[in-house]
C-alpha cells in the first residue's frame, strides 16, 4: 500500500468516483499486492459494499 500512498496524487481528486475507481483498478491489477491471490467471494456471502464518503460531505449526498 506504500506505493499507492506515494502516488495517489497521480489519480486526482479522490473525492471523485472516476478516480477511485482508477486506483482501485491500480491497487488489484498489481502482481505485488497479491489480490489476484485472494479466493472469489461466494454468491450472497460478501459483506454490503461500503460507500465512501468524503470529509466535509453528507453521507448519501451525491457525487
Amino acid at each position: 500500500m506504500l506505493p499507492a500512498y506515494e502516488g495517489r496524487l497521480a489519480f486526482g481528486d479522490l473525492a471523485e468516483r472516476g478516480n477511485r475507481a482508477g486506483l482501485a483498478r491500480w491497487i488489484t491489477g498489481r502482481k505485488e499486492t497479491r489480490f489476484h491471490e485472494l479466493p472469489p467471494a461466494r454468491p450472497g456471502t460478501g459483506a454490503p459494499t461500503a460507500r465512501w464518503t468524503p470529509p466535509g460531505q453528507a453521507p448519501g449526498a451525491p457525487d
